[in-house]
């Protein structure tokens, strides 16, 4: 991580950004799948559109007078235009206790016959792709979720990094274990920094509503409620924290030397990748590759890192992974 260039690692956050914003806005319904271009505008006055619009304004006009809790608000707001408008359909009951049944999957991934068929060859290509995937999100997400939260070091890096990556691979590896999907460092995290969240009581804090949420899932789940929108569902009511969250994170783009082609041609190459390709991984490995690129091209190919080198090689498997899994495994 300490390897990977200043400006990259900004431009990590700033495409994380738009990557969310994208997610944001498909959630919303504001843009769609397009069989012409590939994206496009959607129906902005139907149901779903309107109330997510309406969150956001709200929770723009909060983050402009700079009230705490600007984009919680907004969330808020949606989800009661969703209810009042019948476009979000209310709760049958607040709480309840969970079944047995809600906790089946715990153990299953540690399971004798599971890890045999896992460990396997074939799955080779797979378990890297998985690799990467993880922990450059990570690399992408602690840069950017510092970054808005002013915590980077003189040289760029987050704070206490070691304790982070640490963290993050345990969790990755305990959520794995209790058969849910990665547990992992999440760019939303950013709505939080953005209310002043800096010392991880806002975590211990997050962490406990989480098990409170165990019992509160008919209540909760209102707010997360997918609407059918043609052949896609959407989440209209969180939208607008999605898309306030790529607003925090394209500050970063003002921080990058747009002016030296070794810093500026990486970044956007990530910039553009992240959420053009829908992966934060790919958009990463464009940038590694064509920083190597541009510092060979222009002789000065010692200045690189030695870490960098060892990306190219990992990075060139991880986009011809497809391939790798048909011919070679």
């Amino acid at each position: 991580m300490r390897a990977i260039p200043h400006e990259i690692k900004l431009s990590i956050g700033v495409g994380i950004g738009l990557f969310i914003t994208l997610v944001g806005l498909r959630d919303a319904g504001i843009t769609v799948n397009n069989d012409a271009t590939g994206i496009g505008l959607g129906v902005l006055t139907a149901g779903p559109p309107l109330i997510a619009l309406g969150g956001l304004l709200v929770a723009i006009v909060l983050t402009a007078r700079r009230v705490k809790g600007a984009i919680l608000i907004g969330i808020f707001t949606a989800t009661v235009l969703g209810l009042l408008f019948g476009v979000l359909d209310g709760p049958d009951k607040i709480a309840e206790i969970p079944p047995s049944g809600s906790f089946s999957t715990i153990g299953d991934a540690l399971k004798p016959s599971n890890l045999a068929d896992a460990l396997t060859w074939a799955l080779v290509p797979v378990i890297f792709v998985l690799f990467m995937s993880d922990f450059f999100d990570t690399v992408g997400t602690a840069v950017a979720v510092s970054s808005a939260g002013g915590l980077l070091d003189e040289q760029g890096q987050p704070p206490k990094l070691k304790q982070l990556l640490l963290v993050d691979s345990v969790a990755a590896a305990g959520g794995g274990a209790m058969g849910v999907s990665s547990v992992t460092t999440y760019v939303e995290s950013g709505a939080g920094v953005s209310e002043g969240a800096r010392t991880g009581l806002a975590s211990l804090v997050t962490a406990g509503l989480f098990v409170l949420t165990i019992f509160f899932v008919p209540l909760i789940a209102v707010v997360a409620q997918g609407v059918q929108v043609g052949d896609t569902t959407i989440h209209p009511a969180i939208a607008p924290a999605l898309i306030m969250i790529g607003y925090l994170m394209l500050r970063l783009v003002g921080d990058v030397d747009w002016s030296r082609p070794e810093a500026g041609i990486p970044a956007f190459m990530v910039i553009a990748g992240v959420p053009l390709t829908f992966s934060i991984s790919a958009g990463i490995g464009f940038g590694v590759l064509s920083y190597v690129a541009v510092m060979v091209g222009t002789g000065r190919a010692r200045q690189i890192h030695p870490l960098m080198w060892c990306l190219v090689p990992l990075f060139l498997a991880f986009f011809a992974s497809n391939w790798l899994e048909a011919h070679v495994f």
